[in-house]
């Protein structure tokens, strides 16, 4: 998975339910179930916040988390 600037602006730019479609499929690569996740405009928001304050350092760490999870089909 590829989280630099670019991807990360990308993603902090996208709609809620395009957001929300990618949140899902990284929780469905992680094993976890999407339909369990209940995530709201305001999770949106804080999540849009607190990664659009990621160092690049973060933002790799992140990155190599997801990938240990099995997110490794999104972000590109």
């Amino acid at each position: 998975m590829q989280f630099d600037r670019k991807s990360v602006d990308r993603m902090l730019n996208m709609e809620d339910d395009s957001l929300r479609q990618l949140i899902a499929g990284l929780a469905r690569d992680a094993g976890i179930d999407p339909a369990a996740l209940k995530v709201s405009a305001a999770d949106l928001a804080a999540l849009r916040r607190a990664v659009g304050s990621m160092s690049d350092e973060e933002l790799r760490r992140m990155a190599g988390q997801l990938e240990q999870n099995g997110g490794k089909n999104h972000g590109q």
